[in-house]
């Protein structure tokens, strides 16, 4: 299932760089975290062009967007925490959870100590920086809650996590201010540089203005904040930060090439009217192209061509020719480049090359040939609308699946593809909604027309279903060894109507959904459509040979916890030797909150498993059941009653080394397996092996609250440098927490 559900994503953001706009229409459904309803005034909008989808009354939204590959929408509800999410080229999100949410007050004052209005705030869930999503078959989304200061300077950002995050703060100059943690209920006081009306030029050797370097001020404790990027005369205007000890530095990345400049001092104050930036790179050079039309466009790509024949990794988009020359962002000498040159009548054509020849990079371009056709289906000979097209060369047709779509048919089922270079290729025709590829082969010469042509497409067969005993909120996916995946939703009874199943032997999966924050759906197998089919041509299916449900009361004592801090996460074990249980990863098990009454209830998959108590604010483990053996059964497994004993401990940072403790994080070897368990992030378990993650230690504060078990742990502040060596611990503690104690971390010795 990985390797698929990866392809698909990658090819998603392909398209959005190298492809036309395509629009579609985007489904899911939005319920609470607690009740799996739909929340009150549920809206669901495009964040590109405000448009507002399409409620339902059980949190079914649908909407119609430009652009699949780069759409973002915002899914809020009153009372609720405020999601955002990428499409990145589906049509169906799924179920999103939205959990209870917060407000989070402060006021903005600048170094001057004036307030500070109209300026953009925004609550982001701590999960939006990881690097990595834990599971790609889920849309990536995060939680982000946003407003404006008002003329005071004060602001109130409802629709928060009830853990907050990081509360970040777009300055006027550019940049911004990042205050972690956040805290709910707790006014916040920022201050932000002041700043100034400023010049940033960046030149080469010859005193050239240089486009598109990212601008940069950083601080005198090395902290960096993007002011924006230069023009095509290689000029900055705006507002620059003032205060001691910053300085300007100037970046481009192009392709795989990183072009740095020498920083420039700013003054403390007054006006920044000329810093000046020089590149670095002597041998830093521009490439002309020359065309023998006058009017042409280029997209070109700098850097090394990565393996699998896809292109290349930083692009400069829609550079337009004028009286045929066009030149290419400077770079250093010999690096490649691959551009693809398009202009009115004219075949596509594809030059590679290295930057800085002696000479200008000249080309011709041919005449354009023209292929019309309609597209039908395979079965009933109507015409099929919808379906993307597009050209093929000879050696790209095991890349069809990747590569982006040209032309869609319209409503007649017809397409007209431009811009065809002369000689063999391949017409592919893609349907939208799954389904095996149409090919054509044909050669072309320049200037040819070609018309009438027709593909046939399969768009799969019909295929019932029931799937007895099937969780809540589950739905069924079927693939076959081709590639070809369909989806299908279960009514009330189990039952399934899939009208693109894929012809061949298709195996079908159970998918269900996790209740929590990035947990990922549980995909279960539960055998092969052709195998399981009735005289009637229904496929029958047993969801209880392969899931269960386990259930649970956790018991916390006197320690009152709002329900949506504490969550269940049941992580499937692999015994290696003799009884010897391995932890897997956090990120293959199921997830489920803790309900009123320290309830819990999660469908789970048959294996053995370890289940954990886990505070998703922190990511700490507040309790284990080392093995648990979920097997098949009539009913729910009942684990009874978990007791767990927390203690609250605020955890200070000597004066000493306050200005070099940045992370404060956890290890709870003595409760974790293989005595390993860096526990306290700013997320709920995330980057779990990485060494030196940990909760922020924001500027101005001392120490954070920590929720603990009570067993020995130890607690660690680190420097800026937490992924270096160990030498970056500058205090620590161990020890069997108290409630209500406070550990002073003193430095290490």
């Amino acid at each position: 299932m990985k390797p698929r559900i990866g392809l698909s994503v990658l090819t998603g953001l392909v398209c959005a760089v190298h492809a036309s706009p395509q629009r579609g229409v985007v489904q899911g459904r939005a319920v609470g975290a607690e009740t799996a309803s739909a929340p009150q005034d549920l809206t669901v909008a495009d964040l590109r062009t405000g448009q507002l989808a399409r409620v339902a009354p059980d949190g079914g939204f649908q909407i119609e967007v430009d652009d699949l590959a780069t759409a973002r929408l915002r899914i809020a509800a009153r009372g609720r925490a405020t999601a955002e999410v990428r499409v990145v080229g589906r049509t169906g999100l799924g179920t999103i959870v939205l959990p209870r949410g917060a407000t989070v007050t402060g006021t903005v004052t600048d170094t001057r100590g004036r307030r500070v209005a109209s300026v953009p705030v925004r609550i982001v869930d701590a999960l939006a920086d990881l690097p990595f999503f834990p599971t790609l078959d889920d849309p990536p989304l995060v939680y982000v809650a946003r407003t404006t200061t008002r003329a005071d300077g004060s602001f109130a950002v409802a629709g928060a996590l009830p853990s907050a995050g990081r509360l970040v703060i777009a300055q006027m100059g550019g940049g911004e201010t990042v205050f972690e943690p956040a805290e709910a209920g707790v006014p916040i006081d920022i201050r932000i540089p002041a700043v100034r009306p400023g010049v940033v030029r960046a030149v080469d050797r010859s005193g050239e203005g240089v486009p598109g370097v990212q601008v940069y001020v950083v601080d005198a404790d090395g902290r960096r904040a993007s002011i924006g990027t230069t023009d095509t005369h290689g000029v900055l205007l705006g507002q620059l930060p003032e205060g001691p000890g910053l300085s300007a530095v100037g970046e481009m990345v192009l392709g795989a090439v990183r072009v740095a400049t020498l920083p420039a001092t700013l003054p403390a104050t007054g006006l920044a009217l000329d810093v000046v930036l020089r590149l670095q790179d002597s041998d830093l050079v521009a490439t002309e192209l020359r065309a023998p039309v006058e009017r042409f466009t280029v997209q070109a790509w700098y850097g090394e061509e990565p393996a699998r024949g896809l292109l290349f990794r930083s692009a400069e988009r829609g550079r337009t020719a004028d009286q045929g020359v066009v030149h290419l962002p400077p770079a250093t000498r010999g690096t490649p480049f691959l551009a693809l040159i398009r202009a009115p009548g004219r075949a596509r054509t594809t030059l590679r090359g290295v930057a800085g020849g002696s000479e200008p990079v000249a080309f011709t371009m041919e005449r354009e040939a023209t292929v019309r056709g309609q597209v039908l289906d395979a079965v009933s000979g109507e015409p099929v609308a919808g379906v993307g097209i597009l050209w093929v060369e000879p050696d790209a047709l095991a890349r069809a699946l990747e590569l982006p779509i040209e032309v869609v048919t319209d409503d007649a089922g017809e397409f007209l593809l431009e811009g065809i270079p002369a000689g063999r290729g391949y017409v592919v025709a893609r349907p939208a909604g799954g389904g095996r590829l149409a090919t054509a082969s044909i050669a072309v010469r320049a200037g040819e027309r070609v018309d009438r042509l027709a593909l046939r497409v399969d768009r799969g067969r019909l295929a019932r279903g029931i799937v007895a005993h099937a969780p809540p909120d589950a739905s069924v996916e079927l693939l076959d060894d081709g590639g070809w995946r369909a989806e299908a939703e279960l009514d009330e009874d189990g039952g399934f109507r899939c009208a693109d199943a894929p012809f061949r032997a298709t195996q079908v999966s159970l998918v269900i959904p996790s209740p929590v924050r990035l947990g990922a759906p549980r995909i279960a197998v539960l055998g092969n459509l052709d195998d399981d089919l009735d005289s009637e041509g229904t496929a029958q299916f047993d969801a209880s040979d392969c899931v269960r449900s386990v259930r649970g009361r956790v018991d916390l004592g006197a320690m009152a916890l709002p329900r949506d801090r504490l969550a269940i996460f049941v992580e499937p074990l692999d015994v290696e030797g003799a009884g010897d249980p391995r932890h897997s990863l956090w990120f293959e098990g199921a997830r489920a909150w803790i309900g009123r009454g320290g309830s819990f209830e999660v469908v789970v998959l048959r294996a053995p498993s370890m289940v954990c108590v886990v505070d998703v604010a922190t990511g700490v483990v507040l309790e284990r059941v080392d093995r648990v053996e979920v097997e098949s059964g009539d009913g729910p497994l009942d684990l009874g009653v978990l007791r767990v004993d927390v203690r609250r401990v605020s955890v200070e940072v000597d004066a000493s080394i306050r200005d070099r403790a940045r992370r404060i994080d956890v290890d709870l070897g003595s409760l974790y397996p293989g005595g390993v368990g860096r526990m306290a992030m700013p997320s709920p378990i995330t980057q779990l092996w990485e060494r030196g993650t940990g909760l922020p230690l924001a500027a101005g504060r001392t120490g954070v609250d920590l929720l603990l078990p009570a067993v020995e742990v130890e607690v660690r502040a680190r420097s800026d440098r937490f992924g270096t060596p160990g030498d970056n611990i500058v205090a620590r503690r161990r020890g069997t927490p108290v409630d209500g104690a406070v550990w002073v971390l003193e430095p290490v010795r």
